[in-house]
């Protein structure tokens, strides 16, 4: 075996999380593999929060909380406890989602048992659920082999996974230079640079986290912002992959999104994804109509990307 984990850190930044907080702990505590130390950021929140992780903390020493006081960015806060975490493979969770028990043995089987000598991330399929931790779609995606990992990597696509699922070797994420400072896509280019280094992204084909979508969660209220930056990784991506220098956001906001020709395709595609996913958490609150007028409003501005998500949330 070349990889042979027997212990993890497992990584969680909140901030004002106290409403689901206490779930998304029980399920790591519950874990079946149990040989971990259990680091959350708790990134100065000023509701329930402290109680609640103090609590914990009380419970299991496993759990180490560290306090950022000036710290409100979901990737500085996994940073701050990724740079505190001792041993060699770290896993990510979020503050209002949830695991399954077995999620973290599954990652830690697949990375002990496999032959592949530079495997740098591991992260699983997943389900939606609801504020009632009611499954309500499926999140089937990532490289389940070589060949679609490769096929992603050839065609610069996004590798599309699950950020808060994944298993990470440590000296591979500090090796690429960790999270982008103050970049709320950080994760994207994180897994772009990863596969640019010649290390593998792999997901496991099981269903092993549970992502929670609500009104407050952070891709909701930053949906259109976030797409919005991601076409500023993209280009950088494809600078440094045909050999070029990367440029800054301010040259690329200057340069490049300010041109019409440049942006208006681009936010055509973006409102697409957003109005699928008012649509997809409206159809949650039961608001049927809404959740109709926003999936035809996707499918107006793009029939593809609408029609994909759809066979992929019921097909698969």
């Amino acid at each position: 075996m070349i990889n042979k984990i027997k212990n993890i850190s497992i990584i969680m930044s909140v901030k004002n999380g106290e409403k689901f907080l206490g779930r998304a702990i029980e399920s790591i505590l519950n874990q079946t593999f149990i040989n971990f130390e259990f680091i959350i950021v708790n990134n100065d929140s000023n509701d329930g929060t402290s109680k609640i992780l103090q609590s914990y903390q009380n419970k299991d020493t496993r759990i180490k909380i560290l306090t950022n006081l000036n710290n409100e960015s979901l990737y500085e806060g996994r940073a701050t406890g990724i740079n505190e975490s001792k041993f060699d493979w770290f896993a990510l969770m979020d503050a209002d989602d949830e695991c399954d028990i077995n999620r973290i043995q599954e990652q830690i089987n697949f990375i002990n048992n496999t032959s592949f000598e530079n495997l740098g991330v591991v992260s699983t399929y997943g389900k939606y659920i609801n504020y009632k931790n009611k499954i309500i779609a499926n999140r089937f995606s990532g490289p389940t082999n070589i060949k679609a990992f490769d096929k992603m990597n050839s065609k610069n696509e996004s590798f599309s996974i699950i950020d808060p699922s994944i298993v990470v070797n440590k000296n591979i994420f500090f090796k690429v230079g960790g999270y982008l400072n103050n970049n709320i896509a950080a994760d994207i280019d994180l897994f772009y640079k990863i596969a640019e280094k010649g290390f593998l992204i792999q997901t496991i084909n099981k269903p092993l986290y549970y992502y929670r979508v609500h009104e407050t969660s952070f891709s909701v209220q930053n949906s259109m912002k976030q797409c919005e930056i991601t076409h500023f990784l993209n280009y950088n991506m494809r600078q440094r992959r045909s050999g070029k220098k990367e440029i800054s956001e301010d040259y690329f906001y200057s340069n490049f999104w300010n041109k019409y020709s440049y942006r208006i395709p681009r936010i055509i595609l973006d409102y697409s994804k957003t109005y699928y996913k008012i649509s997809a958490y409206s159809f949650i609150q039961k608001k049927y109509l809404l959740s109709l007028l926003n999936i035809i409003l996707a499918f107006i501005h793009s029939p593809r990307y609408t029609l994909k998500r759809l066979y992929q949330h019921i097909f698969k």
